[in-house]
């Protein structure tokens, strides 16, 4: 991040030295990152950089510690975001299951419909038909009635001329047509 801003410290003969070296700041980052990868809610992560920054000795420490619960805190969002796409992943699966279920069932029942609509048709049909077959069947009794009368009508008499108890059940035949 740039040139190394360690405070230096000066002792009495004008001799400087750091107050932490690198190789302490990056043991004691590295540990803060394994131990903190768990999901922590904000306050704990403000809470976590306020101590890191607490026990830095300088800027340049600072830095590094910063730089080490950002990381460790991209770590565990990008952790965390990746469980949460699987979950909604797995979630997503559910439901295109369920709405394949739901749409065959729909069809089916759109098709159980459509069958209900079609026997309702064909009962009323077969209703008509029956009430047309049992008109069929009166006219059939009754026209059967007529013919037996005048069948035993004709029997009774041998009028060949077609009248009253004559040779046509249907009265007097036109001599010109016949």
């Amino acid at each position: 991040m740039g040139a190394d801003r360690t405070t230096p410290a000066t002792s009495g003969n004008g001799a400087q030295h750091h107050h932490r070296s690198a190789n302490n700041t990056n043991n004691a980052n590295d540990a803060f990152r394994s131990n903190n990868k768990t999901s922590l809610d904000a306050g704990e992560w403000v809470s976590a950089l306020v101590r890191e920054m607490q026990s830095a000795s300088s800027v340049n420490d600072a830095e590094h510690r910063a730089t080490n619960v950002l990381r460790a805190f991209e770590e565990s969002t990008l952790e965390q975001a990746e469980i949460e796409i699987k979950r909604i992943r797995k979630q997503n699966e559910l439901l295109k299951r369920a709405v394949t279920i739901q749409n065959a069932r729909l069809k089916q029942s759109g098709d159980a419909q459509t069958l209900k609509r079609q026997v309702a048709e064909l009962q009323s049909m077969c209703q008509s038909y029956e009430e047309q077959l049992a008109t069929a069947q009166r006219n059939n009794y009754s026209l059967g009635v007529h013919l037996r009368e005048a069948m035993m009508n004709n029997t009774n008499g041998n009028n060949r001329n077609g009248g009253p108890g004559g040779g046509s059940p249907f009265g007097d035949p036109n001599r010109d047509v016949f």
